[in-house]
């Protein structure tokens, strides 16, 4: 008799356990919701290369907008590196964090999240995670995908070598901009306003434009009678003596 009351007692025990850790592991493992109603948008602002040494940190910016008429607590944000071009084989999975925030109806949050990359140097798609839950705890948890980007995490001193390249690039273009600058200033003179002005040619004097009449005439287009008058004119009369 004994027994046999103390059954229900240790069932309903059991399944209380159970149903803990049922809770328990959708705490930790939430299913992903790919359909929900939050609008992400993240932006990479100290690092649009998406070019990150390896065992250090980044930052991403994000936007979260509630599109629904019920608010949405964000409770955890994870961090994973998986291969490139195949999302569920993991490089890395760094240790979740806990948030504590609430996405009001139409209302952008802005979130700030830092993130290490402690894998080796590689091309590597990055990851990160958001768990989700009803305000009011009506539904399971579930976790939505804020972003699937690719990155690439190089060593340091390849780092040191692509910032000493874009310095030198940099600082060439700048010298170069300067140096035209200060030549179309002071040196450079736009020849095509340069209005060129003819010399006048001296005049010819009286007795040059003479010559220059005479030597310019044509005995060939006188006529002869011209010639026969002009000859006799310039022939004296000879008198004859008796």
């Amino acid at each position: 008799m004994l027994l046999s009351s103390s059954l229900p007692t240790a069932l309903v025990a059991v399944l209380l356990a159970l149903s803990t850790c049922v809770s328990a592991v959708k705490q930790t493992h939430p299913e992903i919701r790919e359909k929900h109603d939050i609008k992400i948008d993240y932006k990479f602002p100290d690092n649009e290369l998406l070019i990150f040494p390896s065992g250090k940190t980044g930052k991403v910016k994000f936007t979260l907008t509630n599109l629904s008429k019920e608010k949405i607590t964000v409770f955890k944000v994870t961090t994973t590196y998986t291969k490139p071009k195949d999302f569920t084989k993991k490089v890395s999975l760094s240790p979740s964090m806990d948030l504590s925030f609430t996405l009001v109806p139409n209302k952008p949050i802005t979130y700030n999240h830092v993130f290490a990359t402690d894998i080796e140097a590689q091309k590597a798609n990055l990851q990160i995670a958001f768990d989700c839950d009803d305000f009011h705890g009506s539904d399971d948890p579930y976790r939505i995908i804020a972003m699937n980007t690719p990155v690439e995490v190089i060593f340091s001193d390849s780092l040191f070598d692509l910032k000493s390249i874009m310095m030198y690039i940099f600082s060439t273009t700048l010298f170069g901009l300067v140096s035209y600058l200060f030549y179309t200033v002071f040196f450079y003179k736009d020849t095509s306003k340069i209005v060129k002005t003819k010399k006048p040619r001296p005049a010819p004097s009286p007795s040059q434009s003479k010559s220059d009449l005479s030597t310019e005439l044509d005995p060939e287009w006188i006529s002869g009678h011209t010639l026969q008058k002009d000859t006799k004119v310039s022939t004296p009369k000879i008198k004859k003596r008796k």
